[in-house]
Order: C-alpha cells, then structure tokens, then sequence
C-alpha cells in the first residue's frame, strides 16, 4: 500500500498488482474458477493436523494456526508473482499451485511436506485407478481437502 496526500487528507491506497485482473485458476477439468486463498489454508491445515496427530474436527493450537497462516501467505504471494510475471497465459494450473504450497512446506516443514505430498501421490493413483482424465490428458485432483 502506499499513501497519497488528498485534500489534506492522508489515504491508503492499495496498488493492484494484477492490473484490473482476476486471478484465476484452472482445475484439471478444464473449469477456470476464481482464486480461493481459503482452499490453500485448508490443505495446509490438513497437513498439520495430520502430522500432529489432531482429529480433522479439532483446531490446531493458536501458534499451529499462525504457522498454517504464515504459509497460507507465503503461497498466495508465491502465485501472485506467477502470475504476474507471465507464468500463465490465462488462469494459473492448480498442479502449479499445490507445487508452490509443497516448496513452501519444504522450506521449514519437511515432514508435514511429506505427508502433503504423500498425499497428492495417492490421489493421482486414485484418480488413474478411476480412469479420471484432464484436458491436458493428466489426471484429476481436488485440494488437499475436499
């Protein structure tokens, strides 16, 4: 943000960096859907719950969630700079993005990495195993979390 002086007023304004447009992601059916940060938190999330040991129905404990947070950050800003820098023509490959929350997680949670990872392995297995295909011929894949 950065801050103008108008009328003798001080007011924040936010730079867009995107320009005017939508971030967008593309599933692996083909469907183009708006960016949702709150799907990133959630596999995140789930990594941790399921490294430490802690029922999908109970929270992580307040510093577990600031972690969860922090990364959530990390991976959001992470996908913004794809896409700003040209990564994508259009939307921005679901794929690329839980390869960016994987990087993030290895960067200071390599066993919560694992599990996450561990985790995609199989649903790709699943999804072969099903016949699932993508409009790119690769398999389908939702979140971490469904």
């Amino acid at each position: 943000m950065i801050s103008e002086q108008l009328n003798g007023q001080l007011r924040m304004a936010s730079i867009d960096p995107l320009e005017g447009r939508e971030f967008t992601i593309r599933k692996r059916n083909g469907r183009v859907v708006s960016f949702d940060e709150t799907r990133i938190c959630l596999a995140i999330e789930a990594a941790f719950k399921a490294h430490l040991g802690v029922a999908d129905d109970d929270n992580l404990s307040e510093p577990g969630q600031a972690e969860v947070h922090r990364i959530t950050d990390n991976v959001v800003e992470a996908c913004l700079q794809l896409a700003m820098n040209g990564d994508t023509t259009e939307a921005l490959e679901i794929e690329r993005i839980q390869d960016v929350v994987e990087e993030e997680l290895m960067e200071s949670h390599g066993a919560v990495a694992k599990l996450y990872i561990l985790y995609r392995e199989r649903r790709r297995k699943s999804r072969v195993i099903r016949g699932e295909r993508t409009v790119d011929g690769g398999a389908q894949e939702k979140m971490f979390v469904e």
